[in-house]
């Protein structure tokens, strides 16, 4: 079974400019600037997700008679998973904003 099959344009030849004419894009890629406000509300913004999965990670690692019991019974038999999903969320999250620390 194909994934896509081949699509085939007709352009009339007075469109496209007479029988020996050559087809181009319409537009031209643009380089995209980002304004010095974007680029700072996206620092802060990754950092507060950074800051957020740190502390799932550091409520996960936390002795039991720390966190409140209500917490507590929502993290019995996740301390695992929330170790693991928190700190590759931070990775991840610590990765983009090493870019766009460079970039900016």
């Amino acid at each position: 079974m194909p994934i896509a099959s081949p699509i085939s344009v007709v352009v009339h030849p007075d469109i496209a400019g007479g029988p020996g004419a050559t087809l181009r894009p319409a537009a031209s890629p643009v380089a995209v600037s980002m304004s010095h406000g974007s680029s700072s509300f996206l620092k802060l913004a990754l950092a507060a997700a950074l800051v957020l999965s740190l502390l799932v990670v550091a409520l996960a690692l936390a002795p039991p008679r720390l966190v409140p019991e209500p917490l507590e019974l929502r993290l019995y038999g996740r301390h695992e998973d929330l170790i693991v999903g928190g700190l590759a969320t931070a990775l991840s999250i610590g990765f983009g904003l090493l870019i766009v620390l460079f970039v900016s």
